[in-house]
């Protein structure tokens, strides 16, 4: 199957409600209220979206209006720790507190902390991997990357955002296989939709 690309040229933080919406439409993708959707953004970095490190949390929302629009669904904004922050401390740090209290059945999900299952992998780097049980759980998933460079993968968008979707707060161990981890990541979770977010 083809994958569909679009563009959104946002030249307003108004417009970003409007271009996702529209985007979003041109997929036709449904969402039902037995779903749960996990939305992964970036926020593995200390830089504010404003400068370019981390998921710009009105794309988050304006994805969570959308779904809103189709359905009450549980929805679960998830990340995992990292060696300098635990996710709960990046969800505080980059103000997505307020979309957990803002919206009805949208929940921040620490992967790190959540409950957690071993899974038998063929990969091509895993043989077994432990993971948090809302990602087995999950009917649909978006990724929501932000687009930057990195100087492993040259470039990170949406697959080097799988990279978050690892329990295990140290993750420096995969780094010397990062490209075999990465391919196993989205065999394991492959995203329904993936967002590159430029603003």
């Amino acid at each position: 199957m083809l994958s569909r690309v679009i563009v959104s040229n946002i030249t307003s933080p108004k417009d970003v409600n409007k271009k996702v919406s529209q985007s979003f439409d041109t997929l036709s993708i449904t969402f039902v209220n037995d779903d749960l959707v996990a939305i992964k953004p970036n926020l593995c970095d200390f830089r504010p979206h404003e400068q370019g490190g981390t998921t710009d949390p009105k794309i988050i929302e304006a994805i969570i209006v959308y779904i809103r629009k189709q359905s009450s669904c549980q929805i679960a904004i998830v990340e995992s720790d990292h060696a300098l922050a635990t996710a709960d401390e990046e969800f505080q740090r980059m103000n997505y507190s307020y979309l957990e209290d803002k919206y009805e059945n949208v929940s921040l999900v620490n992967l790190t902390t959540d409950i957690q299952k071993q899974i038998a992998v063929d990969g091509y780097y895993f043989t077994e991997l432990t993971v948090a049980e809302t990602l087995l759980k999950m009917t649909k998933f978006i990724n929501v990357a932000k687009l930057k460079t990195h100087t492993q993968t040259r470039i990170t968008c949406i697959l080097k955002n799988q990279f978050g979707l690892i329990s295990r707060r140290y993750k420096k161990r995969y780094h010397p296989a990062l490209s075999e981890v990465l391919l196993d990541l989205i065999g394991l979770f492959p995203p329904d939709i993936s967002v590159v977010d430029g603003v």
